[in-house]
């Protein structure tokens, strides 16, 4: 395998793992990783995939207490190579065709999910449209997907309000949109708020769209759940906020500790390696139930705002937290 960084300390790190890869190949093998590093002979993309691959395997390498889950994604890699959603689903999802749409009045793309109409930004390409909707409805909330926001036993019902915080393009709330009572959604994204306005036009009268960040104060940028959401609970609340998670939950404070009736939380557990170990302890800090997604994912991406890499050790983590508050 071969290490590519790409960051100031990326030589370094490359020569440290040369010598660990020196004890376990051939010296064929060895000089063939090698001259592929010195002389960069191969794309970017797949010299860092392998290199990731590569790192997890070695991290794991010594676990003796390593569970069936982690085992199950290793020996997936091993087979298929390195993926975002290390499961056999993944593997099909550009295997469905998705058509993409014209809509000439709103002037924007849309493709068809459940049958209703997804807007996407007029600047993507058709090719762009349908990669972002098939990891969308295919891997991504795929229901044996780690990243799901549902599962068999945590599900919304129809007394529910939905609160999409970082709603992006809308999939989930467009999901549910017929089971629930009301949907607010929460989403800065100036390129997402037409075709969030496209999308739920349809449903107007039960949904809310808000164009603000949400946070830990609210100001004309930022809103926070406290001052949005009313006390008493009756709320699903949907999260995926670039790993600023603990910042949205610590200014709903008062709604967590005061709900008196069902109160759900889907929350992203992946984009910070101690995200999964700290929103689980200020949930059960508030009397919530806590569990998650099955299996693990493997976040490749970066931070939408800073840049940051999702991808550090554990490498292999928990997608959602799903958190309930039952009381009658």
């Amino acid at each position: 395998m071969v290490l590519h960084i790409l960051n100031t300390d990326g030589a370094s790190q490359m020569k440290k793992i040369l010598k660990k890869l020196r004890k376990r190949m051939s010296l064929f093998c060895f000089i063939f990783f090698k001259l592929i590093f010195e002389y960069d002979k191969l794309p970017k993309f797949i010299m860092k995939n392998i290199s990731q691959a590569y790192m997890i395997k070695l991290h794991y390498k010594n676990d003796k207490k390593i569970n069936a889950e982690k085992k199950e994604v290793l020996d997936f890699i091993d087979k298929f190579g390195l993926r975002q959603y290390p499961y056999p689903f993944d593997l099909l999802r550009n295997q469905t065709h998705v058509e993409v749409f014209h809509d000439n009045e709103k002037n924007l793309p849309y493709v068809l999910h459940d049958k209703k109409r997804l807007y996407m930004p007029l600047e993507l390409d058709d090719s762009e449209i349908r990669s972002i909707y098939s990891c969308l409805a295919f891997s991504e909330q795929h229901p044996k997907s780690p990243h799901c926001y549902l599962a068999n036993n945590f599900t919304v019902n129809e007394t529910d309000t939905v609160v999409d915080i970082g709603a992006c393009e809308g999939i989930f709330a467009l999901s549910v949109i017929d089971m629930v009572k009301n949907v607010i959604l929460i989403e800065c994204d100036p390129r997402w708020q037409d075709p969030l306005k496209a999308t739920f036009e349809p449903y107007k009268s039960k949904v809310e769209i808000i164009s603000k960040f949400a946070g830990n104060i609210t100001n004309k940028n930022m809103i926070k759940l406290d001052d949005l959401l009313m006390r008493g609970g009756g709320y699903f609340i949907k999260m995926d906020v670039e790993g600023h998670e603990l910042q949205v939950l610590s200014g709903g404070e008062q709604i967590l500790s005061s709900a008196n009736k069902s109160l759900k939380l889907a929350v992203a557990a992946y984009h910070r390696s101690s995200d999964e170990k700290r929103i689980g302890m200020l949930l059960k800090k508030h009397k919530f139930s806590i569990n998650h997604s099955y299996g693990y994912m493997i976040p490749l991406g970066k931070n939408l705002f800073t840049g940051e890499s999702f991808f550090s050790p554990p490498y292999l983590k928990r997608g959602v937290i799903y958190a309930e508050k039952k009381l009658d």
